[in-house]
């Protein structure tokens, strides 16, 4: 059964998804007869590429065909979404990405080199989980404003897993709404952004709760903001909620 939801379904849970064009004649054929090739649009390490592989491990298993997952990072997705878009539309070549792809991107770059609405069928979508904003422990503040107040009159790096991601939109809200002048450092994908929150070399980040938990969990790196109306249970206390015209 193919799962098709509405882009309020897509925005609601800002997921990693999997992609593909898929005519209905070409479904309709003996498929799949042959290995079949995911393209992963964020570096290997990160959340989407976990599920990723998970995901084409689970369509291995149901079809009896070989997956193959690819890398192809960069540009917020749309290098990986270029390559999809230029495959045979035959259902052999699938991509995986998140709403960053598919939704942000057609509000921050005046063209891109796809169309997210007619280029591809969605054909599945998977909930990633809340985006929490983590700072290193050296940095004395427990929640956004104090952070600020904080970053005011200091030379302050924010991580982002991207250009245009919703790491990069949170730096450049902050910033707005704050009237600071932290510097977005982007890297390719979470695994190495968040060792460098760790490390102090930037000073905080936003990104996944999967990937960020090692970091919390060691206890070098402390949650102070989540992007939701409602607390997060895994992080309930003394965090602020992070929405547009927070304070």
């Amino acid at each position: 059964m193919i799962v098709r939801p509405t882009r309020r379904d897509v925005l609601r849970y800002g997921s990693a998804a999997a992609l593909a064009g898929l005519p209905a004649p070409a479904i309709a054929q003996a498929w799949p007869a042959r290995p079949i090739r995911i393209i992963c649009t964020y570096p290997a390490g990160g959340l989407t590429d976990v599920f990723s592989r998970a995901y084409g491990e689970y369509v291995s298993q149901k079809t009896g065909q070989p997956v193959v997952v690819e890398n192809k990072a960069g540009a917020a997705g749309a290098i990986g979404a270029e390559m999809v878009k230029a495959a045979p539309p035959d259902g052999y070549t699938l991509m995986f990405t998140n709403s960053t792809t598919m939704v942000q991107n057609k509000l921050l770059f005046k063209k891109l080199p796809y169309d997210p609405d007619k280029d591809f069928a969605l054909i599945a979508w998977f909930n990633t989980g809340h985006l929490p904003t983590v700072i290193n422990k050296d940095v004395p503040a427990k929640n956004i404003a104090e952070f600020a107040a904080w970053a005011r009159d200091r030379k302050v790096s924010l991580a982002t897993y991207g250009a245009g991601s919703y790491a990069h939109v949170v730096a450049e809200t902050l910033n707005r709404h704050y009237d600071l002048k932290m510097e977005a450092v982007h890297y390719r994908g979470e695994a190495l952004m968040w060792q460098d929150v760790a490390s102090g070399t930037v000073q905080g980040a936003s990104g996944s709760y999967a990937s960020a938990s090692p970091v919390l969990q060691s206890g070098a790196g402390r949650p102070i903001a989540v992007p939701t109306m409602e607390r997060m249970k895994k992080l309930p206390e003394g965090r602020d909620l992070l929405r547009a015209g927070s304070s």
